[in-house]
């Protein structure tokens, strides 16, 4: 429990620089999206206070870069966290192949268990798809 008597529960956003992750984020968080990229250094938090079937929750979501060259500064974060968000691109075919490999940094580094969920971004861009729904669905249930 935390401030107020709501639960606290720490999210990862990871994945690929360039796949969504902040667009998620401030949509969530802020329900505005916007078309322009802006990288993010190290890792932005933001907390959000929800009610969800009588139960307040305070997420603090932990928006990752997803550069290569942070990626050991963010993976200092992954024993804290209580779920990720394991975001690819779905226009990009390479971020989408990217999953494994940090499918493999979470299992190694976070808690034994933790929940992890798989979001395809950028799917309103049909024409410059590149993953297929089912490709996703598939590598989900693996």
């Amino acid at each position: 429990m935390g401030s107020k008597g709501a639960y606290i529960i720490r999210l990862l956003m990871v994945g690929d620089s360039a796949c969504g992750k902040t667009s998620l984020v401030l949509r969530f968080d802020q329900d505005i999206f916007s078309s322009k990229f802006v990288t993010t250094i190290g890792v932005d938090y933001r907390d959000k206070m929800v009610h969800i079937d009588g139960v307040d929750l305070r997420l603090q979501l932990w928006d990752t870069a997803g550069q290569e060259r942070f990626r050991s500064l963010t993976s200092n974060f992954f024993g804290r966290a209580d779920g990720f968000v394991l975001s690819y691109d779905c226009t990009s075919r390479s971020s989408f192949d990217h999953v494994v490999s940090w499918m493999r940094d979470i299992n190694s580094r976070a808690p034994p268990d933790v929940d992890v969920v798989l979001c395809g971004n950028k799917i309103d861009l049909e024409e410059k798809r590149e993953v297929t729904y089912e490709e996703g669905l598939n590598l989900a249930e693996e």
